[in-house]
């Protein structure tokens, strides 16, 4: 059995628990387009506040993939972008496919701005992962004013 789950947070990590709770030796992929370690969204505002450290909002182990025996794919390029049913495959970003017996799709919610705030402008942000944290620290480092 090819188990193939796209998505590497909470409900990811808690599928993967799962399966291996009842299935010690399928075949577990993980597909992520983030390069991070595991990591509680809930507490981001509490990293980017300085509140806690970026240890602390981690909620695995790093070696959480290898102790569960799962392959993960993650970064750059591992965004899923077609998937075909009827052949059981997933197409990322990069061009490398992935087929599958059963899929999760464990990509959680997307960040949206409002509808008169165009996408793209510098200085405008949202909170939704790491990578949207560590840019508005880069930024608050020069910024003087900030509206939330």
């Amino acid at each position: 059995m090819k188990i193939l789950i796209i998505g590497n947070s909470a409900a990811g990590t808690a599928a993967i628990e799962a399966i291996r709770k009842e299935d010690k030796a399928c075949s577990i992929v993980q597909l992520s387009d983030e390069p991070h370690m595991l990591y509680s969204r809930c507490l981001l505002s509490y990293y980017l506040g300085g509140t806690l450290d970026r240890d602390a909002i981690a909620f695995r182990e790093e070696d959480f993939h290898r102790e569960m025996n799962v392959q993960l794919h993650a970064g750059s390029g591992y965004r899923a972008v077609a998937l075909v049913p009827d052949k059981r495959r997933v197409t990322c970003e990069n061009g490398e496919s992935y087929d599958y017996d059963r899929l999760l799709i464990a990509t959680g919610a997307s960040a949206k701005l409002p509808g008169n705030i165009p996408k793209g402008i510098n200085g405008v942000f949202v909170l939704r992962n790491l990578t949207d944290v560590e840019a508005i620290k880069l930024k608050v480092e020069e910024a003087r004013q900030a509206v939330v």
